[in-house]
């Protein structure tokens, strides 16, 4: 049975996407500093305006080009989210690395494509809405405290709805129990300690 990769379909499309680019040759970078580049590029594909994303793109590539990347990945999964699931490929195929993107055109090629089609895309900023009420609702703090404490094959696996194995589930379980206990007294502590030994 063949095995379908996700991702060999959104190279394919990003690469057709390429080849019927224009090609035009990357703007002249602007004089500002990496910080105002990634800035600038993340509020102007917000607001819908390639062209303004398109020159801090080419700002990044030519003064911080790792970045340019990771601020791309960034803005699919916090600004376009759900709402353009094809985006958020496009995005992940080219988070694959330089040689995927060499193989694909080069830098400047996958880069005008990608940002241009981030900026076009529908925006949904839901998945970063869930993020930050997780991340500082009162009510959740003692299960991200033991989350913390989950080991990464449990936090990955339950992302994806699998388990993990027993020694993990065991441990992951212990340190649950131990969040969810109100704080006991230093006192009570001693005092347990001490009838235990």
């Amino acid at each position: 049975m063949a095995r379908c990769n996700i991702l060999d379909d959104f190279r394919n499309d990003l690469a057709r996407r390429i080849a019927r680019s224009d090609g035009s040759p990357a703007p002249e970078p602007l004089p500002i500093s990496p910080w105002l580049a990634m800035a600038l590029l993340q509020k102007a594909v917000r607001r819908g305006r390639a062209d303004l994303a398109l020159q801090a793109g080419a700002t990044l590539l030519v003064d911080a080009p790792d970045r340019i990347w990771r601020r791309c990945g960034g803005i699919a999964f916090e600004d376009v989210g759900i709402a353009d699931p094809e985006v958020l490929g496009l995005v992940a195929v080219v988070l694959g690395g330089k040689r995927a993107r060499v193989q694909l055109g080069g830098e400047w090629a996958v880069a005008s494509v990608v940002v241009e089609a981030t900026a076009a895309a529908n925006k949904r900023r839901a998945a970063d809405d869930l993020l930050m009420s997780v991340e500082l609702r009162p009510a959740l703090a003692a299960t991200r405290q033991a989350q913390a404490k989950l080991s990464n094959d449990n936090l990955r696996g339950g992302a994806r709805g699998r388990r993990c194995n027993r020694a993990h589930r065991a441990k992951d379980k212990a340190a649950l129990r131990q969040a969810q206990r109100p704080q006991e007294s230093k006192k009570f502590q001693a005092i347990s300690t001490r009838r235990r030994n």
